[in-house]
Parts: structure tokens; C-alpha cells; sequence
């Protein structure tokens, strides 16, 4: 094939149509990160690039007594609490240059399309990682309350002022104490953190739910070297010593939360992961509370489809025949739908 006709094997539709290239990267492996590993957000794709979500606000009253044969008090109806949301989009793209092919020689057994179509695997794959790690971002924001955008400034969403609900002030756990009073530590755990979280959850709503504190580096060395917690963190570290499971960046329970030393990076001037001082805490086994929406596609080949977690696609120089751009998008809303139950501490 002549080097100026090497892009036409990407007119191959089973080898690089949109069908195969889904399949490309629905098997690429990937480090999805710690949040994504929990699982905890649910995937729900829909049909439309906006949302709206009604919030139903759990109340609770007492009964006036009254006497037998008296009118009796009307219950009041539960208000709701709509709001629509704009399924925000990510894309990303690469190109693959002619020159870069100029001197592509096929294995035995290969022909050039297998040639091209490993590099632009290669091309895929990093630009699977940076959705990723997006992804990861907007979830972590998502836990936090505010989504930023890539820049760390712009607002993508709040959620607290979504559902008109104040953001709590950050509990002061006093980890940084040289001479902290024995006992006092778990005390607060459950009476600032725990009891807060369990009395907000409606009726039913707490049989499967757990606590879990994602803790930047210094939170979490402070916690496990305290006077309160030590003993009781050598055990745990002694227990997965022996399972061979142990992690510069671990897990560690105590007073009924898994606190987790949650491993950020720093992208591009922005901080992807949680305040070295800090930890934030918040139930997971709550049906709801995390959603990933996956909006549909832009293309006319998916109009009244549901979303997919990510679009491959490549666009082509037809005019000149210099470039073929592997293309990446997602439609992705990471929803919080209960910015109440999640509490912030400090050391």
C-alpha cells in the first residue's frame, strides 16, 4: 500500500468502525483510581443531555392529642425538591501523522492495518487514562459537594447550593494535640461525626450503610500514630502484615469508620484527591446518594439512545490526507444527591 493511501485502512468499518472501537476501549486496561474502585456511584444511563432529580425531603412531626369525635390533623404533603442538570461533556483528542508511518514495515503474519491500529491503541489508552483520571476528579468533587473543572477554579457543580443545603463547618478532631485527654478522640468520632450522619438518615436507610473517611497524608498519620488509636492501628497493620496486604497508602478502622489514606496527584496545577490535613467522611450502601448519569452520544448514529461511559471515534484529513485524530468522548454527571450526610475533619 502507497504511504500516501495508508490512512484508507481506516475505512476498514470492522477493524475501525465505531462498534469495534468501543469494544477497544471497553477491554483496555486502566488504573481508575481509589473512589472509582469503590463503586460506589450508579451507573444510570439515560436518553437526554439533561436531568432533573426530585429530592424528597423527609419530615417528621408529632401528633396534638385531641379528643375522640374532634376533627383530626391533616398530614402535610411531602414537599419535593426538583432541580434539572446539565449533563456536562469531556472529550479529548489526539492525532496520528502520516510522517509518523512513513516507514511502516508489517510483521509476518501482520498487514498495515494491524500496524496502525496498535498505534492508535497507544493513542486510546492515554487518552482513556486522562478520562479517567477526570472521572476520578469530578467523583471526588461529587464526595466533596463542588465539582471544579479541570482548572480547579470553574464551578462545574454545587451541591450544596443545588439542594439549598449549608455546607457544615469542618470538625476539629484535635489530632495535633501533644497531650491529647485519653478517650476524648473516639468520643468526638461518634458525637461529631458518626451520631450526626446516622440521626440524618431516613427510616430504613442505615441497614447496610457504613462510614468511610478518605484522609489526606497528614489526617491520616496523625490519626494512626494517637495516643487513643496506636495500639489499636499496630494490631490492624499486624493482622495484614501476616495477609501479606500491607499499604504505604492503607485502610484502618475505628470508631465505626474505615478511614482510607487517600493517594492525590497534582495535575496540571490542580489537585486531584484531599487536603493533606483533612479527611472527609460519608456513608456508602445508601441506594441514590451517588449517581453516575451517562448522556447519550452527539452523533446521529445515537439519537434516542441511552449513554454509554465513554465515545471513541477518528476523524480524518480528507483534504490533504495528513492526519487521522483519534477522537474520546463522555457525558458524564456525578451526581451527590445527599451533600448533608458528608462531613469534613481536620487534624
Amino acid at each position: 500500500m502507497a504511504n500516501k493511501h495508508i490512512f484508507d485502512v481506516f475505512d476498514d468499518a470492522e477493524k475501525f468502525g465505531v462498534v469495534s472501537m468501543l469494544e477497544s476501549v471497553k477491554k483496555m486496561p486502566y488504573n481508575p483510581g481509589f473512589l472509582a474502585s469503590l463503586n460506589i456511584f450508579e451507573p444510570e444511563p439515560v436518553d437526554t443531555d439533561k436531568v432533573a432529580i426530585a429530592m424528597e425531603q423527609g419530615r417528621q412531626a408529632l401528633i396534638a392529642t385531641t379528643l375522640r369525635g374532634a376533627p383530626i390533623e391533616a398530614a402535610e404533603p411531602e414537599p419535593e425538591n426538583i432541580r434539572p442538570f446539565i449533563i456536562p461533556r469531556l472529550a479529548k483528542a489526539d492525532k496520528i501523522y502520516a510522517h509518523e508511518l512513513r516507514n511502516v514495515s508489517p510483521a509476518i503474519g501482520e498487514d498495515v492495518a494491524d500496524v496502525v491500529g496498535r498505534k492508535l491503541a497507544r493513542k486510546q489508552a492515554r487518552l482513556k487514562q486522562d478520562m479517567k483520571l477526570t472521572f476520578e476528579h469530578h467523583m471526588m468533587g461529587a464526595v466533596k459537594g463542588i465539582v471544579y473543572d479541570s482548572n480547579g477554579v470553574k464551578v462545574v457543580y454545587n451541591y450544596w447550593t443545588a439542594w439549598d443545603v449549608s455546607a457544615p463547618a469542618d470538625i476539629d478532631l484535635d489530632l495535633d494535640n501533644a497531650t491529647p485527654v485519653l478517650g476524648k478522640l473516639k468520643r468526638d468520632i461518634q458525637s461529631k461525626i458518626q451520631r450526626p450522619i446516622v440521626d440524618a438518615l431516613q427510616d430504613g436507610e442505615n441497614a447496610n450503610v457504613r462510614l468511610i473517611g478518605l484522609a489526606g497524608n497528614n489526617f491520616y498519620d496523625y490519626l494512626t500514630s494517637h495516643a487513643d488509636v496506636h495500639k489499636i492501628w499496630l494490631a490492624q497493620q499486624a493482622r495484614a502484615d501476616e495477609l501479606q496486604q500491607t499499604n504505604i497508602y492503607g485502610k484502618f478502622s475505628y470508631g465505626n469508620v474505615d478511614w482510607y489514606n487517600y493517594r492525590g496527584a497534582t495535575v496540571g496545577g490542580t489537585a486531584v484527591g484531599v487536603h493533606t490535613d483533612k479527611a472527609v467522611i460519608f456513608p456508602v450502601g445508601l441506594p441514590g446518594m451517588f449517581r453516575h448519569i451517562m448522556g447519550p452520544g452527539e452523533s446521529i448514529d445515537e439519537l434516542g439512545s441511552e449513554g454509554q461511559e465513554m465515545y471513541p471515534g477518528i476523524v480524518r484529513d480528507l483534504q490533504r490526507n495528513w492526519w487521522v485524530q483519534p477522537e474520546l468522548y463522555a457525558y458524564p454527571l456525578f451526581l451527590n444527591t445527599r451533600p448533608d450526610l458528608v462531613l469534613t475533619a481536620v487534624v
